[in-house]
């Protein structure tokens, strides 16, 4: 297969979740940051340790961003039992500028939030306490929803195929019921 046949399989693969995208998301990482663990708060410097950015650091920022924006939008409900299989956002995410010079960057695209609630705060509070998370944020609301997974995915087309994993996409217990 070449690479726009990838490229076309990982966009119909990923389309299966197009009813539920909502917004599109675009967040920067900072190349390097000081990172203080807060279990050993008293035992480090004040600043903490200078670490740099890589694609391990960046996967786990993107894992943390993601419990904090689940807990900023759901509370308590995304642990309750009863309500926890659907009080969590839908969110697909790609990491461009691994292996082509670019600026690390994330685009992300999220679905199933609740209503009445402003999600560019709640994505900007939720990145400010990421650690490598940078200040440059965009929320838009989404109205093409192929067309951004289409450019979301677009990395895979040059050949990086690890610009998304497939095994990372967060998505509500209640869908995996729904797909199978």
């Amino acid at each position: 297969m070449r690479n726009t046949q990838l490229h076309e399989a990982l966009v119909e693969t990923i389309s299966q979740f197009k009813p539920h995208l909502t917004h599109a998301v675009t967040l920067t990482f900072k190349t390097q940051a000081y990172v203080k663990p807060r279990s050993f708060e008293r035992y480090y410097p004040a600043k903490g340790r200078l670490t740099y950015l890589n694609e391990e650091i960046a996967i786990s920022t993107l894992n943390y961003f993601y419990q904090l924006l689940t807990s900023l939008l759901f509370g308590r409900d995304s642990k309750r039992t009863s309500t926890k299989a659907f009080s969590v956002p839908l969110m697909i995410s790609s990491l461009e500028g691994l292996h082509n010079g670019k600026h690390l960057h994330a685009h992300l695209a999220i679905g199933n939030l609740p209503p009445n609630v402003d999600i560019y705060s709640a994505v900007a509070r939720a990145w400010e306490g990421c650690d490598f998370g940078d200040r440059d944020i965009v929320v838009k609301p989404l109205s093409d929803s192929r067309g951004w997974i289409t450019y979301i995915t677009k990395e895979a087309e040059v050949g990086n195929l690890d610009a998304l994993s497939l095994q990372d996409i967060k998505q509500p217990q209640i869908y995996l019921s729904a797909l199978a």
